[in-house]
């Protein structure tokens, strides 16, 4: 066990307690307090900066306190701060208080994948490589994702809820506009519709974003995501022609697909 992991133990365990007529052991757990304040309140400004649309969303007070109690339940056992919060997602759902708010959850898995995106490896794009497509058989090809790139499912307007914490500029500024207007409609449609939507994110320019997809576009993602072969992938389009141009060029433009290679 690392020195790092043996603090983190000493200070939530509760035979740490001591007695006043015990000055040293004492001194011991108030140097131990100290080092408990002190990671709480580092671990919470580090969730801050992981799960900022989270935060965003939430009472100041609420979130430290969420953040408080998930790091006493769930102590810290990584090296690196960006590394740590993989169960808050499921942690608010447990959380009775926050059960008004069931996007909660959905947010924090948002963020923890979009944060961990962003660290995914690089990935250059080869525009030269799409070439192959027009000369080798596409049963013996296969297409190479965006770094990061995943598929989530999620019932709520993430979309939404995103673009009011961090002020995204929608494509069409009307829409954005009554669509945050209307959020909280929203919000109650979904928790009425409990329907599940999928969402494509990648990494664009060493930043996670995300977007909506329909089940057809999912269905070819996750068999690219499996490593089929370019022609199981556009299998899904079956005879749609144009559906299946648009999605190739749209996501080749998008550089969720960043190149072709030849088994």
């Amino acid at each position: 066990m690392n020195y790092q992991q043996q603090i983190i133990n000493a200070i939530f365990s509760s035979s740490n307690a001591v007695a006043d007529d015990e000055p040293s052991q004492a001194k011991v757990q108030a140097a131990l307090d100290v080092y408990k304040n002190n990671y709480i309140e580092t671990g919470i400004r580090a969730l801050e900066i992981g799960f900022s649309t989270l935060h965003g969303l939430m009472d100041e007070n609420d979130f430290r306190r969420l953040a408080a109690q998930y790091l006493q339940q769930y102590p810290k056992t990584c090296f690196d701060w960006a590394d740590y919060g993989e169960h808050l997602s499921d942690f608010i759902l447990e959380i009775d208080a926050l059960a008004e708010q069931p996007f909660l959850s959905e947010v924090a898995d948002l963020d923890w994948r979009l944060l961990h995106i962003e660290r995914s490896n690089n990935a250059p794009f080869e525009p030269a490589s799409f070439g192959l497509m027009q000369t080798v058989d596409p049963n013996k090809l296969v297409f190479t994702p965006a770094p990061g790139l995943q598929i989530m499912q999620a019932i709520f307007p993430l979309d939404v809820l995103y673009q009011n914490v961090h002020n995204i500029e929608h494509e069409n500024e009307e829409v954005s506009r009554h669509a945050q207007k209307n959020l909280k409609n929203l919000l109650n449609d979904a928790i009425k519709s409990a329907q599940y939507r999928s969402i494509v994110l990648w990494r664009e320019q060493y930043k996670g974003v995300f977007e909506y997809c329909d089940a057809t576009a999912c269905k070819a993602f996750e068999s690219m995501l499996a490593q089929d072969t370019v022609a199981q992938v556009l299998g899904h389009f079956q005879d749609d022609q144009d559906a299946m141009t648009q999605w190739l060029q749209s996501h080749i433009a998008s550089k969720k697909i960043v190149a072709v290679l030849e088994l």
